[in-house]
């Protein structure tokens, strides 16, 4: 039950995030990283939903190879948002950005990445 609601949680982020990317354009800075993290963030919502609704999308092999590729994805999204965060608030400076987006991106992201591991690796799904 509770992964649902994630689900329904990340969706609605995802939407948001997709709709802001439309209308305003990309971020200044590394605008292509939006792009490729909202497609990799995507890819993993897709994980999440079989995890949560157990059911198998694709293969077992396919989110198994995906795996790693979801953990740079998580990398790189907490090393962007810090990026942007420091360029946003210069007075802060990148030790604070880096710690507010720890705080706040690791708690939102770190679920969806566990629910795609459990998807991956140790679903009774695939059996």
């Amino acid at each position: 039950m509770l992964w649902k609601l994630y689900f329904g949680l990340m969706s609605l982020f995802m939407v948001h995030s997709i709709g802001l990317t439309v209308v305003e354009g990309p971020h200044a800075i590394y605008p292509v990283a939006d792009y490729i993290i909202q497609g990799l963030t995507v890819a993993q919502l897709v994980g999440l939903y079989g995890y949560a609704f157990r059911q198998p999308i694709l293969s077992e092999r396919v989110w198994q190879i995906a795996l790693p590729v979801f953990v740079l994805n998580l990398i790189a999204t907490l090393i962007v948002a810090s990026i942007r965060f420091a360029a946003a608030k210069p007075d802060y400076g990148m030790p604070v950005a880096t710690i507010a987006v720890l705080m706040f991106g690791l708690p939102l992201h770190l679920p969806l990445l566990l629910a795609d591991r459990r998807y991956a690796l140790h679903s009774a799904i695939w059996k």
